[in-house]
């Protein structure tokens, strides 16, 4: 019964003083509050330290472990919210072993003495405080700690208690600490020492953030784990070795390490964190580990001296930010898998010249490439069918872009100030344009190839001089009262003179090329790598080996061996194949050219006449060329004007017979020719003959 009447009447009297002045008593210019967290039942036992709200503590606080009041004897135990921040801006605390927590609102700009005689009860202590930058000079038993190594009573680092002391300027974990808490040497930046010992297993988040001296860290094959932000602004940081058992790098773990050049990320590695080296500027390269999947958000946005990246074949995501900023970027591999890249993804690498899309990205997001100044040519392959806002916007060197038929929706700005490309093809699929979204971007024509036009929105075509719809198309064109303002602009032409069906579309792995034939069974292609077909089933490859100007029909000879450069017919069911990536010492007589960026075939060229295969009124078949706009990676047609004649189109003839020279020649046979029944011809005429064991064509 006296124990409840005493807790009734000290409540009441707490109650009076919080509303005076925020603390319950006052003991040697000291201020306390009472602990109520214990049962009703119980005697008080314990008070915290607190303070007086309207008068400041003065330069030297000694905290006792103990307080008498009112004849009672309490255990200080605690030190409560806001105390550090009712201190003089230059204080010295002497800190008992009772305490057993340490409250939040440690003011920035103060600068502390805090006297202790035991390091495990110090390090015991749960200090709610956050990451505030705080100055700390720590004594131990009358010595400032410099040089810190812990006892084998410490297992665990706690949270921030070495943070932000400034006396500190090296640190060795022994291999009995498992771990390092949140913070635990945040802010200390005369740190330029770690040794971190076998045996250590994770180090927390923050724990080292802000460390703005220390130079290298080398991390124990034990550790499989480095916390959110662990080595965060580490601006010093040039050297850090990571262990080969590490699984996870957190996120933001080295963010603004700008001394950092390079670092290597072990094969263990299985998850890194966004914005993990986030404003590295001096990392010049890095490769990513087979067991990563994902690119984070952010990843190596700011990194502007990292000019080369090796992603594993295993990614499937590339987050928001990825890349931004990566200013010294010129080139990188997406892998086959990719199925996802996020907004901004690579905005602002102005001197990235080319990037592969692989089949199966469907959006192209908002700002995935704005900014990106260098960047010459771009081929969308067939599973895009959203080009976002922004999305190539700023991209001064973009001279062209293949729009895929699955194409829905061009938004807002996408290829704004695209100052050089000077010729798009809208496929069929296309049913939205945005505003602005070819505003000023220097295109002089455009090709619609659907006869239905698509909405608009405000300009999205102002500056472009001639926009082409489809024969018969004209008046439903201009009866759409927002094309009807570009009427004076308006022109038909035959879409069947466009070779704009991209049923080929190359993605580069370094062993295969990855090549899709549309609905028609048929395309014209050309690649910068020699391939091989010999043992991809359901296509087959041609060249075209020569031309009989007596019947207007061009020899088409099929192929298995292809060097690079080679101009090819395809034909196949329609799906995607890989093909094999392989050196040949053949070379073809082949009529068909290669073109490796999307190029405006004229109808005649180098005194030669120039065919465009196209689904015109005679059927599939090569079309002469009215200024027809080749995709990257198509072949067209030459043929000389004196066999091509009048000729309007060019129908062909298959052989399974390759027409082919090797490389690789016998002296002795050099110039003797064969017929096809084995007999010696000295003066070949018109005709197909074997020379060195292959056929070739004589015309």
């Amino acid at each position: 019964m006296n124990n409840i009447k005493f807790l009734i009447i000290i409540t009441l009297l707490s109650v009076m003083s919080i509303n005076a002045s925020a603390y319950d008593f006052e003991v040697d210019g000291i201020y306390y509050n009472y602990r109520y967290f214990v049962p009703l039942s119980a005697d008080i036992s314990e008070v915290e330290v607190t303070y007086n709200s309207k008068k400041q503590y003065g330069n030297y606080i000694d905290i006792p472990s103990e307080v008498t009041y009112m004849g009672r004897t309490y255990k200080v135990t605690r030190i409560g919210d806001s105390f550090f921040t009712h201190l003089s801006s230059q204080a010295t605390i002497i800190i008992p072993s009772s305490i057993k927590e340490m409250g939040k609102n440690v003011s920035k700009g103060k600068t502390l003495t805090i006297h202790i005689t035991d390091l495990v009860a110090w390090n015991s202590i749960k200090w709610e405080r956050d990451g505030t930058e705080t100055n700390i000079y720590l004594i131990l038993n009358e010595e400032l700690v410099t040089d810190l190594s812990f006892p084998k009573d410490i297992t665990y680092i706690g949270n921030r208690m070495f943070g932000g002391v400034l006396s500190i300027t090296s640190v060795t974990i022994p291999s009995w600490v498992k771990s390092i808490g949140t913070g635990a040497f945040q802010w200390c930046k005369n740190l330029s020492s770690i040794r971190i010992e076998e045996g250590v297993e994770a180090i927390g988040e923050s724990s080292f953030s802000i460390c703005s001296n220390l130079t290298s860290v080398s991390i124990p094959n034990s550790v499989t784990s480095i916390g959110r932000r662990a080595f965060a602004y580490c601006y010093s940081l040039s050297s850090i070795n990571l262990p080969s058992r590490l699984k996870t790098i957190g996120e933001g773990a080295l963010v603004s390490c700008n001394s950092l050049t390079s670092i290597t990320i072990p094969n263990s590695v299985t998850s890194i964190g966004s914005y993990a080296f986030t404003g590295c500027t001096e990392l010049t390269s890095i490769t990513i580990p087979n067991n990563v999947t994902n690119i984070e958000e952010g990843l190596f946005s700011g990194c502007s001296s990292l000019s080369s990246v090796n992603l594993p074949n295993g990614i499937t995501e590339i987050g928001t930010g990825a890349f931004s900023g990566c200013t010294s970027l010129e080139s990188i591999r997406i892998p086959n898998k990719v199925t996802h890249i996020g907004e901004r993804a690579f905005y602002g690498c102005d001197k990235l010249t080319g990037i592969n899309i692989p089949n199966g990205i469907e959006r192209i997001e908002a700002s995935t490439f704005e900014n990106c100044s260098s960047l010459g040519s771009i081929d969308l392959p067939n599973s895009v069918t959203f080009i976002g806002e922004n999305a190539f916007k700023n991209c001064s060197s973009l001279t062209s872009v293949t729009i895929p038929n699955s194409v829905i929706s061009i938004e807002k700005n996408a290829f704004m100030e695209c100052k050089n490309l000077k010729s798009v093809i809208i496929p069929k699929s296309v049913t939205k344009i945005g505003e602005l979204a070819f505003y000023n971007s220097g295109v002089e024509t455009l090709y619609m190839m659907s006869s239905t036009p698509p909405s608009l929105g405000w300009e999205p075509f102002k500056g472009i001089n001639t926009i082409y719809v489809p024969s018969g198309s004209l008046e439903t064109y201009k009866s759409i009262y927002s094309w009807n303002k570009y009427s004076d602009r308006l022109k038909e032409f035959d879409p069947s003179t466009i070779d704009n069906n991209p049923e080929t579309e190359p993605s580069h792995d370094g062993s295969t090329v990855s090549l899709t034939v549309g609905s028609t069974g048929m395309a014209t292609y050309s690649s910068s790598r020699a391939l091989d077909f010999s043992g991809v089933s359901g296509i087959r490859a041609y060249v075209a080996a020569g031309f009989n100007p007596d019947n207007g029909k061009l020899l088409l000879m099929h192929v298995d061996e292809v060097p690079a450069g080679t101009g090819l017919l395809i034909k196949g069911a329609a799906g995607s194949y890989d093909i094999p990536v392989k050196a040949t010492n053949f070379y073809y007589l082949n009529l068909l050219k290669p073109v490796f960026t999307a190029t405006t075939i004229a109808e005649q060229s180098d005194g030669c006449v120039n065919y465009v295969l196209a689904n015109g009124e005679d059927g599939l078949l090569f079309y002469r060329s009215s200024g027809a706009r080749l995709a990257a990676n198509r072949a067209y047609l030459q043929l000389p004007a004196s066999a091509a004649g009048a000729r309007q189109y060019i129908e062909w003839e298959e052989s399974d017979e390759a027409t082919a020279i090797s490389n690789v020649q016998n002296s002795e046979s050099q110039g003797v020719y064969y017929n096809l029944n084995g007999q010696r011809v000295e003066h070949p005429q018109k005709g197909i003959y074997i020379r060195d064991g292959k056929k070739i064509m004589v015309k």
